[in-house]
């Protein structure tokens, strides 16, 4: 059973407040700088990361105190087995390094029933994987969300990219882009028409020649 891992004062720990509500288990989660120390126990964390990775595990201890459920399902997607046990007062707190790509904190019961899950992307830092993550945006990170990235971040400059998150309004790339739009397509409709004026006249005079040929066939036959 491991006690507690230390680490410096300055370094970034995760905080994991458990409480209980109606026989199930509230995680609140944040981050700060602190150091980590958990009491002996069977119950084991995990943070996982984005890739399924675990990134971090260790077992912990809660003090005795109120009621919890865990909820274990079985090969019949329909039955789910709930248990009851006892745990912690009315709050626990656990805590444990931060990983910049954390994404995932798993909490076992020692029968090894999940306790919590708890999401804990938004707190990762990922910047530079040259992957526009749910967390981030042009804002928070333009290296991994360049402008025209549909990231939920409106980027109002005029670099010839017209940004999905903008209005028209707003993007004068946007602006550009729709007026060259409408050009094109208002081209487009008239190459189509000449298409189809180039098509019909092609046709009446194919059936005049047509109709000059059977006259003519007409008049020879009476010739005859």
């Amino acid at each position: 059973m491991a006690l507690s891992t230390f680490v410096s004062a300055t370094d970034k720990i995760y905080r994991i407040e458990l409480s209980g509500d109606s026989g199930d288990v509230v995680a609140d989660v944040s981050i700060g700088e602190g150091f980590i120390s958990n009491l002996p126990g069977d119950y084991r964390y995990f943070l996982i990361s984005q890739d399924n990775e675990v990134l971090d595990t260790f077992t912990f201890g809660l003090e005795e105190g109120f009621d919890y459920h865990t909820h274990s399902p079985t090969n019949d997607p329909e039955v789910v087995i709930t248990d009851h046990h006892s745990m912690a007062i009315e709050s626990n707190l656990v805590s444990a390094a931060y990983f910049r790509d954390g994404a995932l904190i798993r909490l076992s019961a020692p029968d090894g029933a999940t306790l919590a899950e708890i999401d804990v992307l938004r707190f990762a830092n990922v910047c530079g994987d040259n992957i526009c993550q749910d967390q981030e945006n042009y804002g928070s990170c333009s290296e991994d969300c360049p402008a025209g990235t549909a990231d939920g971040y409106c980027v109002e400059l005029q670099d010839n990219v017209c940004d999905p998150d903008c209005d028209s309004s707003v993007d004068a790339d946007c602006f550009i882009e729709k007026v060259e739009m409408s050009s094109q397509e208002g081209r487009d409709d008239r190459n189509n028409l000449i298409t189809y004026a180039i098509i019909l006249v092609s046709v009446a005079v194919i059936a005049a020649v047509g109709l000059l040929i059977y006259k003519h066939a007409r008049r020879d036959s009476y010739v005859y």
